[in-house]
């Protein structure tokens, strides 16, 4: 089954048979293996029976900390590792975890938000602790320590913790005189590996992987408290132990090598011709789509939620599903989508959450109150089936674009439109609806024409990038079925090249932003051969004024006789393919660009793969 993992932060924790040499390289190994998430600093500590504990930790990156302080040479049976994405205090290294409690008996690491920090730090300081960092994760070591200290077992204890603290969050402890390691998962991803000779836990499966194809995948609430060779799992709000099944996973972790590519984001361009293949024949032999299709015929109204990129492609997919299936969907961002609706979805709405990892923050939120509200049906649209929207809202629809590494999405994005173009087709087929424009031959030349625009647009986005990194600001334009589009490609740039393009939609350019244009100002203006006639009127405002015009698409005419540069994509002769293919010279723009200014794509600096704090 395919998979996208997520989420911020990573944390990791294992415990060998016996002290041994290897642990600082298995840790190493699995940070590199959560590095993809992005992060700020390192930590990692490491135990020996009930001797001190070796924490080091500072700002940087794996390979940064590791020649620093030698991590693959650290020797001990038990360790824990994070990799911080900072929310609570500024990334240095005091603030980096992993963090000890007072007495340096306990150490721990977390990843999420604990909300309410602000006020546990100030019953604990009532209390008498002391505290170094502006970490919420020191405030959640030390509420675990009082409660152990109390003498409260681990299950007494995180019982304890959890009525306490609130966020979403997963967190990992050891301390030194004990060669247990505890475990939470409260809201955050959590998996738990088994070997024959060791047993860890981690943020994101292909950690585990590395080491052991045994895993079971923990759920909100559920404590693990593990040694080398036994585990128990308690559950936190029912007060009892249960079992979780144990999965032999066929996942092929090779697929998370870059080779023979520089960066995960090129070759996750180039996987989109596999990526899109898998989806249509796994969507043609397995039937997947019909439940989806079926709750979209039978809802009163369809609301579509989702972030950043899914946003983008549910925007597209809504205009599909308009002009395919004559189905009107309301779209808004997901932080949006409570604020703007919720007195409004009634019994009989659908509301379809869109999230490649299925664990965004704030998606959950909206998963939530349709829970608690019960005012409407949940329908998830992920690449993560075993994410908390995927096994929790009514029903699941993959997208099946397996591992996606670097933090900018590309074959996800894709395999997201590709999911909503088919299931229109679809839903307008069960309608008795017939529609224009896309057959399914159509729909299954997409594969090839990717590998197409690929090459189409090698050359001439190695000839543009120069052009466009002499300008902090551009415009992307789109009409119609290509405004997502232009949208998505605005991201790109902003996420791996820093600068500051802004996508939108074409006819509202002159209603104010066109003011900005000036002598060699970029637009670049992602269009149909449909809408040449409209398109040209503003491309020539901008050409009027002296700026510089760049058309992404098909060979068009018009477009190609007045415009200064051109991104192309195939001859395809078809607006729904159009609108598909011509995102990806977007996204190969902007790594190019992002390469001309040494940033590294894979890991854009602030951002995290999927971020699972509000």
């Amino acid at each position: 089954m395919v998979l996208e993992l997520p989420p911020m932060c990573g944390i990791f924790g294992i415990v060998l048979k016996k002290r041994s040499a290897k642990l600082g390289d298995m840790m190493v190994r699995a940070a590199e293996r959560l590095s993809y998430r992005g992060y700020d600093s390192v930590g990692m500590a490491v135990a020996n029976g009930d001797g001190a504990i070796d924490l080091r930790k500072d700002v940087g990156n794996i390979a940064q900390t590791n020649e620093q302080f030698g991590y693959d040479r650290m020797s001990g049976d038990r360790g824990i590792l994070q990799l911080r994405w900072a929310t609570f205090g500024v990334p240095n290294t005091v603030n980096a975890q992993p963090l000890f409690s007072p007495d340096e008996v306990m150490v721990g690491a977390h990843n999420g938000n604990i909300t309410n920090d602000p006020f546990i730090r100030e019953k604990l300081e009532r209390e008498g602790y002391k505290f170094l960092t502006e970490n919420d994760g020191e405030r959640l070591v030390c509420l675990t320590h009082k409660h152990l200290k109390n003498g409260k077992s681990p299950e007494e204890a995180y019982t304890a913790v959890i009525g306490e603290a609130e966020g979403d969050f997963a967190s990992v402890f050891m301390r030194r005189d004990s060669r247990e390691v505890y475990a939470v998962k409260m809201g955050s991803s959590l998996y738990l590996g088994l070997a024959d000779d060791f047993i860890c836990v981690s943020s994101d499966l292909p950690s585990i992987l590395e080491f052991t194809r045994k895993y079971v995948r923990l759920e909100n609430g559920d404590l693990v408290v593990f040694n080398d060779r036994d585990y128990r799992i308690f559950r936190l709000p029912e007060q009892e132990y249960i079992e979780r099944p144990v999965t032999v996973s066929d996942i092929d972790i090779e697929n998370a090598n870059k080779e023979p590519f520089a960066h995960f984001f090129m070759k996750e361009i180039h996987e989109q011709v596999e990526g899109t293949r898998s989806l249509l024949s796994l969507y043609g032999s397995t039937g997947v789509w019909k439940d989806f299709v079926e709750a979209l015929d039978k809802a009163n109204r369809v609301f579509i939620s989702g972030a950043g990129t899914s946003y983008h492609a549910l925007l597209l997919g809504t205009y599909y599903f308009n002009k395919i299936a004559r189905l009107p969907i309301f779209p808004t961002w997901a932080s949006q989508m409570l604020p703007l609706y919720s007195n409004t979805v009634g019994e009989g709405d659908l509301l379809v959450l869109v999230s490649q990892s299925g664990e965004t923050k704030d998606l959950m939120n909206v998963y939530d109150w349709a829970k608690e509200k019960r005012v409407a049906k949940t329908f998830s649209v992920v690449n993560n089936i075993g994410s908390t929207l995927a096994l929790h809202c009514d029903g699941m629809i993959p997208i099946y674009s397996y591992l996606e590494i670097s933090v900018p999405a590309t074959k996800t994005y894709t395999n997201q439109v590709m999911c909503f173009l088919y299931t229109a087709m679809k839903l307008a087929e069960r309608r008795g609806i017939a529609y224009k424009g896309i057959t399914w031959d159509d729909l299954h030349r997409v594969p090839e024409l990717v590998r197409e625009t690929i090459a189409a647009a090698e050359e001439p986005v190695k000839e543009l990038a120069p052009v466009l990194l002499k300008h902090p600001s551009m415009h992307i334009l789109g009409q119609d079925m290509t405004h997502p589009v232009a949208m998505e490609g605005a991201l790109k740039m902003k996420e791996v090249v820093y600068n500051h393009p802004e996508g939108m939609y074409s006819s509202e350019f002159k209603h104010g932003p066109l003011a900005v244009v000036d002598k060699d100002y970029p637009v670049l203006f992602v269009s149909l051969p449909e809408n040449e006639d409209l398109v040209l009127s503003h491309m020539n405002e901008v050409i009027c004024r002296e700026g510089i015009v760049v058309h992404v698409g098909q060979p068009s005419r018009g477009y190609d006789k007045i415009c200064h540069y051109k991104l192309p994509i195939p001859a395809v002769g078809n607006p729904y393919l159009n609108s598909i293919l011509s995102v990806i010279p977007l996204q190969m723009i902007a790594y190019e660009m992002a390469i001309a200014l040494g940033n590294n794509p894979d890991q854009p600096r602030n951002l995290s793969k999927t971020l699972t704090v509000d």
